[in-house]
C-alpha cells in the first residue's frame, strides 16, 4: 500500500478541497428539481457537442463552463463540478437516454429558447478554434431532438 495514498486525507489542502466539493454538492442538491433537472440537461447536451470529435478539450470546457455560469446564473465552482458530472454521464450514456434529455428540453422551452440553446451548442463546438463536421452533425442532431429542422443548422457558415 502507497504510504501517500493512506496518509493523503491528512494533508490540510486536500480536507480544504474535499470540503469544497461537499459544500458545492450540497449546494447542487438543494437546487429546486425543475431548475437541477435544466442544468442537467443543459450541461448534458453541451458535452454531447463537446464530445462528438472524440475529445473534449480545455477550451471547450471552459466554454461549457462559462455557459453555465451565464445562462444558468450558477457559481464557477458549481459550474465545474457540472460539467465533470456531464462528461462523465456523456460516457456513460446511450442514445435513448440522450434522446430523452434533449426531448425534455423540447417540451419545456419555445422555440427561441431551444435555439438559444442551439447556439450555445455552436459556442462549445467552436471553442477550440475547429468547428468539425463530426461537432455541427451533432449539433444538428440535438437540434432534431428539440424541433429544429437539422437542414437550418448544417446550412449555417
Amino acid at each position: 500500500m502507497n504510504p501517500a495514498i493512506v496518509h493523503s486525507s491528512e494533508d490540510p489542502l486536500n480536507q480544504v478541497a474535499a470540503t469544497t466539493v461537499r459544500r458545492a454538492i450540497e449546494t447542487l442538491n438543494s437546487l429546486g428539481a425543475e431548475t437541477a433537472d435544466h442544468l442537467n440537461a443543459l450541461s448534458f447536451v453541451l458535452m454531447r457537442v463537446a464530445r462528438a470529435d472524440g475529445l473534449v478539450c480545455g477550451d471547450e470546457r471552459l466554454r461549457m463552463e462559462e455557459i453555465l455560469i451565464e445562462h444558468a446564473e450558477i457559481s464557477a465552482e458549481h459550474a465545474v463540478l457540472v460539467t465533470e458530472i456531464a462528461c462523465h454521464r456523456a460516457q456513460l450514456a446511450d442514445c435513448g437516454s440522450s434522446y430523452a434529455i434533449s426531448r425534455g428540453l423540447r417540451s419545456r422551452f419555445d422555440r427561441s429558447r431551444r435555439e438559444s440553446i442551439v447556439a450555445l451548442l455552436t459556442a462549445v463546438a467552436s471553442a477550440d478554434g475547429c468547428f468539425c463536421t463530426l461537432e455541427k452533425h451533432e449539433i444538428a442532431q440535438i437540434a432534431g431532438e428539440l424541433g429544429i429542422d437539422p437542414v437550418e443548422v448544417l446550412d449555417r457558415d
